[in-house]
């Protein structure tokens, strides 16, 4: 059993937690599909389903800053309470008008841009909470198998929906998923967070949205976590968008675009259970160097391939890579962040893991209109470089321990 091998899943709060939240993104994913499905068939249109991804991405880009202040402001397992609970009734109701064919394409707009404004709410007060869920020298792994659950949550929900929409309707998957988001009201309910080591930050330091920009830019190694956090998930993002495209340039079947995502998938997936072994023999800033040279790596192989099967590789090496510098760099962000500026300098890494991901796809995209897929990945392998930089100047030293009051009321 995976619990039985990571020993991060002997602590019963963090096992309730993670539970919780995969549990959550399978019904996510579940949804993601059937709504896509069913768009599709209510309006035979593409450009619908693509919309629906637009709306579905707003409230992240929107909502964000803002939440992280409110997280930094009010109990964070209250707003996770809350928002699930109202995700869940948003969710019920898609339910019931799909179940009944009443379903319209604006109820489908609607309720993705109103589940994910309750996602933009809750996930700085989620990522939050994890310090004080673990102990400080299991808060790496605890971060890397953490972000597993997004892992889970894509290809087990991804193959529920299947199942569900073979025997079943998108109503019953909106359903079912209505029922998932309750597993972290559960789980907020059930665990006992304990008061972390970071200190406080008091007086007008610590008020408004703008507080976490003024810590980063005080405690400006940090910056670099934020930087590596954005390039990583720019190279992977370069592989996703670009499969398809890729795929026809190497003369093979529009079916094999799966096995690119599936092949990073896979990889980012082996490279988190790996992750607590590592650690035993590379510090946070080397595991992160690490993971920049395999993303290099991967990214040459895509662009240089001469057949399906060494993009293949090289799609799962840019998985690898990924892992191990993101959840390194989170990581890091969540020790340095005094407590009461945790979910506003959150807020700022949520930004620059999803908010830039329509940037990055259309700067790929773009390159790949002038000169082809396989240059637009080439070109992008320039950005690792700063990611490494970025990731070097963050880990140079113990920054949970440097950044001490100067550094901190400067902030």
């Amino acid at each position: 059993m995976l619990a039985s091998r990571l020993g991060i899943f002997a602590n019963r709060d963090f096992t309730i937690y993670w539970t919780g939240g995969a549990l959550s993104n399978v019904g996510t994913w579940l949804q993601n599909v059937a709504a896509a499905v069913l768009m599709l068939e209510l309006t035979g249109s593409p450009f619908m389903v693509g919309l629906l991804g637009t709306a579905s991405f707003l409230p992240i880009l929107a909502f964000t800053l803002f939440a992280g202040d409110v997280s930094d402001r009010l109990d964070r397992r209250r707003i996770v309470i809350v928002t699930h609970l109202l995700a869940t009734a948003t969710t019920a109701v898609l339910a019931f008008v799909a179940l009944t064919g009443a379903v319209a394409p604006w109820h489908l707009l609607a309720v993705g841009f109103l589940t994910n404004a309750a996602y933009a709410f809750a996930k700085p007060a989620l990522v939050s909470i994890l310090p004080a869920l673990v102990p400080r020298a299991e808060l790496a792994e605890a971060t890397s198998i953490n972000v597993l659950q997004f892992q889970v949550g894509q290809i087990a929900g991804s193959l529920v929906a299947a199942v569900v929409l073979l025997v079943a309707t998108p109503g019953v998957a909106f359903a079912l998923n209505a029922l998932t988001f309750l597993a972290p009201a559960v789980a907020m309910v059930l665990i006992h967070p304990r008061p972390t080591e970071a200190p406080r930050v008091a007086g007008a330091a610590a008020r408004g949205l703008t507080a976490g920009f003024r810590f980063l830019w005080a405690a400006r190694p940090l910056l670099g976590a934020v930087v590596a956090v954005a390039v990583a998930n720019a190279l992977v993002e370069a592989t996703r968008t670009l499969s398809p495209v890729l795929v026809g340039q190497l003369g093979a079947e529009p079916s094999a675009t799966g096995l690119l995502i599936a092949s990073a998938s896979i990889g980012s997936a082996i490279a988190i259970l790996a992750i607590p072994w590592l650690l035993r023999v590379l510090s946070m800033g080397r595991l992160t160097g690490a993971g920049f040279v395999a993303q290099v790596i991967g990214v040459v192989l895509q662009g240089l391939a001469p057949g399906l099967e060494v993009a293949v590789a090289g799609a799962f090496l840019v998985g690898v890579g990924f892992s191990l510098a993101f959840t390194q760099m989170t990581a890091l962000l969540q020790i340095a962040s005094p407590e009461d500026l945790r979910g506003r300098v959150m807020a700022i890494h949520t930004l620059s893991h999803l908010g830039l991901r329509p940037l990055w796809a259309l700067l790929v995209g773009s390159f790949a209109t002038l000169g082809g897929a396989r240059f637009a990945i080439v070109v992008f392998a320039v950005l690792a470089p700063i990611g490494l930089v970025g990731a070097a100047r963050a880990s140079r030293e113990d920054l949970a321990d440097t950044l001490t009051g100067p550094e901190r009321a400067a902030a």
